[in-house]
């Protein structure tokens, strides 16, 4: 280029404006070596700039070359002889030649074939040199003229005022912008937020102040510094320096010395990792610690992808943002710790107010445990509760952990953390669990733990625990707060309990109630006693219900009734020397074990998978005589309280009591009907002259009474010495006649005919020895044997035999009363004569019938004491009123029955109600009110009864239609009852009651003559009003089983 024409200085005008319309640093520097080749005839322009020591040489940027390569250039100034020349001479360089001059290093002329160069200084304000533009020709040599030179110079001097006045523009810039960072980061202090958002602001803040693409700060936690908050920082390195240790890298090391660190270039800085600028791609960082008070909270790191020289102006800005944001995050920390105890004081008391509405206890701990991790953040929260037995803490419910593995955790007293404070009764809180060797749990997982004690009223019922994953997780804070959770959870844990036994309390109660109500109803003992398991198991939560009875020698327990088995459970016996059972019979007393495992004397007969880990068993005792036992079983160990004791017990009471009615009703109904059965074959002897027929009918009335179906009569023949089986049945089936000499008769039936006595086996595994004989039993499976000698005049004439395959189905009031039948049959069989003496046979059975109907019902009367020999009493007065109504002599005996029969039927009415001292309710009496016809049921049936009857069913029947069980009125009443109805109103008004006194035999008449004709029958009061009040007085002090119903009248004075 020769001469400059007039385009070139008007461009260059043009390109001063151009230059100074620069937006940035960077932009102008492109600007200038674009233009610059442009103008000067070049083929490349590059720009480098020295650092504030005037040491190196750093590459800014190039056109026509690779700017990237030029920006990574960074090398000492006298490296380039040609810029350290144009620097200290401050005037431009020019090479026409540079092989020939060789001021240009070897390996730059090489890459890029630069032939010629010109290197300009560019000089600032006040003569600095600010860098240099290279100016290069490549693949030819040129000459610059001095017209080139002066116009490159003043480019040169252009390019330097533009740069410098960027440069003051940019540091304006900066500064304004730093200080409005400051501003708004000191401003954000005055308003409290929390640390999240105090971290994120001041992070977008500084990044964008220092004009850097990414950063990060880490606060001090647990010793370690722990990343909090970062911008643009690649995820790898996020986790993989999401803590650091104190000392460890270029943030630990800020955090452990509390000074700032720089790093303008990360690729010769060896402060910085290698591993860090790897992963991130950042060349510059600034690191500062974060200071509140003189102590460091944390770390603010600042990162660059660009090499940066930091100012003095961004590190004092960057030296007070750290403890201006140290500052402002500890001050977030402790509006955030207030604001946390504001929030767990209110949350501490809406936990109060609602524990103290809970009484479901599972319901309670659920409440706190689900509450509890947002009062006190915790990894693991558990509630433990003292075993008093064991004393063992268990867990009564937890969060954090899956169920199966805590629900078998047990902890002794004073073992462990929680099992000291157990013990103690003193909180603890442990920073750092691997420090304390009396740690029970998993070491891996947690590190700190805090246990409290829960007390009430001074007794230490249990143990709150929270544990965490970190160190130093727990503060006196958190004690505080956990010691007033704990204070309220054990108040209402108590309170829970106590409500929950009161319901329980009130429920078995309401149980007992119920149970007893199904008890009240007499029946057979059988039935009655699988029932009554069947109640119990109904409403309680026993695994097994089971009801024994002791056997007639009272040496075992015989199994009656159970429940709670899915298969019928076979009868079983058991000795009352073995086992809990035989235990609580020899006692008489309750027997309770909750653990049947470490028990010797626990026995079990029944299937292995039914075998229970705790049992109750309650001795049945009525009076001074024990029943039987009452046996409760859980597969739950420890399943049984001593509460559970008391219910049963006062349970076992009523089921003794209506063992004892169902005995009564059994002995009465069995004795009745042996009375019925004796009646029915008096009557066949007395009538019967078919001895085949008489002996059938004997056959079917005895299988009927006692449910044997083997039976026999043999009858001796002394003449022949032979024996004839009159009758045999096996089993139902009728066998032939058979005639046997009595010389060759072995077995039980010539050994009774020889000793004319008889023989009672009650059961052949046990009875079979008693006996100097061996039966015949021909294949026969019996299991009981009554055979009774039929005698006439004191001598053996034959054999009434009874067989069966049952244990126990004869007894000695068996054995008598088919002595009787015996005796009767040997007199029909021996004395024809019988027939004219009948009549004095049946006056003795009536008397017989008489004797054990009075027996019966003075044990039924014993049952109300207060109302003893009332029966026969009453009996006695209605047939002197009968006399006096000119009643047939034959027919008193049915008055008299029915007179000592009318109360049979109280024994279907329970003692709760019939022997209660106060008012009755209305449902009652209406059970009081059922006793008539119960009676009625009771004796309908047995034919020498039928017309006493009549009295069981009527005799509470009023005259005018107001009495009960059905309202009959006037002749619709039998006459029997309606002479009964005074009779009994008599005795009723002159004796003693717990709720009356009893008034006089004048005061009695006048009453019963004032209800004439509203109660009683007007015909009836008028043959009252004739008896003599002395007669009614004798007969009072008459002894009772003295009374004849026969009283003779007395004569008139």
């Amino acid at each position: 280029m020769g001469k400059i024409d007039i385009k070139v200085f008007r461009k260059f005008a043009n390109i001063e404006k151009y230059l100074f319309k620069a937006k940035n640093r960077e932009e102008l520097f492109r600007r200038i070596t674009k233009e610059a080749t442009s103008l000067l005839d070049v083929d490349t322009a590059s720009i480098y700039s020295l650092d504030d020591k005037d040491i190196m040489l750093i590459g800014e940027t190039g056109y026509g070359k690779n700017e990237s390569v030029v920006k990574k250039i960074r090398v000492p100034l006298s490296f380039s002889k040609t810029a350290l020349e144009a620097y200290k001479t401050k005037k431009p360089v020019m090479i026409i030649d540079v092989k020939k001059e060789g001021k240009i290093p070897e390996e730059f002329v090489r890459k890029y074939d630069i032939r010629s160069s010109l290197i300009l200084p560019l000089i600032g304000l006040k003569r600095k040199v600010l860098g240099f533009l290279f100016l290069d020709v490549v693949g030819r040599t040129k000459k610059f003229s001095p017209e080139e030179r002066i116009l490159a110079e003043c480019f040169a001097n252009l390019a330097a005022i533009a740069i410098e006045q960027t440069k003051l523009r940019e540091k304006l810039e900066r500064k304004i912008d730093i200080l409005s960072a400051y501003s708004d980061i000191t401003s954000a202090a005055l308003h409290p937020l929390n640390i999240k958002n105090v971290m994120k602001q001041s992070l977008a803040r500084s990044t964008k102040a220092m004009k850097m693409q990414g950063g990060s700060i880490h606060l001090i936690e647990d010793g370690k510094l722990v990343l909090m908050s970062q911008v643009n920082i690649p995820k790898n390195f996020a986790d993989k320096f999401a803590k650091i240790e104190i000392g460890q890298y270029l943030v630990g090391k800020v955090a452990k010395t509390q000074k700032l660190i720089i790093v303008e270039d990360s690729t010769i800085d060896p402060k910085a990792s290698k591993e860090v600028v790897r992963m991130t791609g950042y060349h510059s960082l600034i690191s500062v610690p974060l200071m509140a008070e003189d102590k460091v909270v944390g770390v603010l790191t600042l990162a660059s992808s660009e090499k940066k020289r930091f100012t003095k102006e961004e590190i004092d800005y960057f030296n007070n943002v750290g403890r201006q944001i140290g500052v402002m995050i500890e001050n977030a920390m402790l509006f955030e710790r207030m604001d946390i105890s504001n929030k767990r004081i209110k949350a501490l008391v809406e936990l109060s107010q609602s524990l103290v509405s809970i009484l479901d206890i599972s319901l309670l701990y659920k409440k706190v445990l689900s509450e509890l991790p947002s009062i006190v953040p915790c990894f693991f929260a558990s509630i433990f509760l003292i075993e008093q037995k064991r004393r063992e803490l268990v867990i009564a419910d937890s969060v954090g952990r899956k169920k199966h593995l805590w629900k078998d955790i047990r902890i002794k007293i004073g073992k462990g953390i929680t099992g000291r404070v157990a013990k103690t009764g003193k909180s603890d809180i442990v920073s750092d669990i691997r420090k304390r060797k009396n740690y029970i749990g998993n070491l891996k997982r947690i590190r700190s733990e805090v246990a409290v004690p829960l007390s009430v009223k001074g007794q230490i019922i249990g143990v709150l625990d929270i544990e965490s994953k970190k160190i130093n997780a727990f503060t006196e804070d958190d004690l505080e707060i956990l010691t007033a959770i704990a204070n309220v959870l054990a108040i209402a844990i108590e309170n829970a309990r106590l409500y929950q036994e009161s319901k329980e309390r009130t429920a078995q109660l309401e149980l007992i109630n119920r149970v007893i109500k199904e008890m009240g109803k007499a029946q057979e003992i059988d039935t009655l006693s699988q029932r009554l398991c069947e109640v119990i198991q109904g409403h309680f939560y026993y695994d097994h219900t089971h009801l024994f009875l002791l056997d007639e020698e009272r040496k075992n327990v015989v199994l009656k009734g159970y429940a709670g088995y899915s298969y019928e459970v076979n009868v079983f016996h058991q000795s009352i020397e073995r086992g809990l059972l035989g235990l609580c019979v020899r006692s008489r007393k309750s027997v309770l074990e909750n653990n049947t495992r470490k028990n010797k004397n626990f026995v079990w007969q029944l299937p292995e998978e039914e075998k229970p880990l705790s049992e109750m068993d309650i001795p049945l005792i009525f009076g001074n005589k024990l029943f039987g036992v009452l046996s409760l079983q859980s597969k739950t160990q420890d399943a049984f309280s001593e509460w559970d004791i008391v219910a049963m017990e006062t349970i076992s009471e009523h089921i003794a009591s209506s063992l004892n009615n169902a005995k009564l009703y059994s002995d009465l109904s069995h004795r009745i009907s042996e009375l019925s059965t004796v009646y029915e074959i008096g009557v066949d002897l007395s009538v019967s002259r078919n001895l085949d027929e008489l002996l059938e009918k004997m056959y079917k009335r005895t299988s009927s009474m006692t449910g044997a179906r083997t039976f026999y009569v043999a009858l001796y023949n002394k003449k022949n010495d032979t024996v004839r089986f009159e009758i045999d049945y096996e089993e139902g089936i009728k066998g032939p006649q058979e005639t046997i000499r009595l010389s060759d008769m072995a077995g039980y039936t010539g050994w009774i005919l020889r000793n004319n006595a008889p023989i009672l086996i009650k059961d052949f595994k046990t009875d079979i020895e008693k006996y100097p004989v061996e039966p015949i039993l021909d294949g026969l499976k019996m299991k009981s044997y009554l055979g009774i000698p039929i005698r006439f005049k004191d001598k053996a004439i034959g054999v009434l035999s009874l067989q069966s395959r049952k244990p126990n189905l004869f007894d000695e009031s068996t054995q008598s009363l088919f002595t009787t039948f015996a005796n009767q049959l040997g007199v029909v069989i021996e004395n024809a004569r019988l027939f004219t003496e009948m009549a004095v046979v049946l006056k003795k059975l009536e008397k017989s019938y008489d004797e054990t109907l009075r027996s019966l019902v003075s044990a039924l009367d014993f049952r109300e004491r207060e109302t003893q020999y009332h029966s026969i009493r009453v009996a006695v007065y209605a047939v002197e009123l009968a006399k006096r109504m000119n009643i047939p002599e034959h027919k008193m005996k049915f008055i008299f029955w029915g007179g000592m029969l009318h109360d049979i039927g109280k024994i279907g009415v329970s003692d709760e109600i019939l022997l209660k001292p106060s008012k009755l309710t209305k449902n009652e009496w209406e059970e009081i009110r059922k006793h008539p016809m119960i009676g009625y049921e009771i004796v309908k049936g047995i034919n020498f009864l039928k017309d006493a009857s009549e009295v069981v069913l009527y005799h509470h029947e009023w005259w005018n239609g107001n009495g009960y069980p059905y309202g009959k009125r006037d002749d619709e009443i039998p006459l029997y009852a309606r002479i009964f109805s005074v009779a009994d109103a008599l005795d009723s008004m002159t004796s003693k009651r717990p709720y009356r006194r009893a008034i006089s035999f004048e005061e009695a008449s006048k009453e019963i003559t004032k209800f004439s004709g509203r109660q009683f029958d007007p015909d009836v009061v008028n043959a009252f009003s004739q008896v003599p009040v002395r007669l009614w007085e004798r007969i009072k002090k008459t002894k009772p089983f003295r009374v004849k119903f026969e009283i003779p009248r007395l004569k008139k004075d």
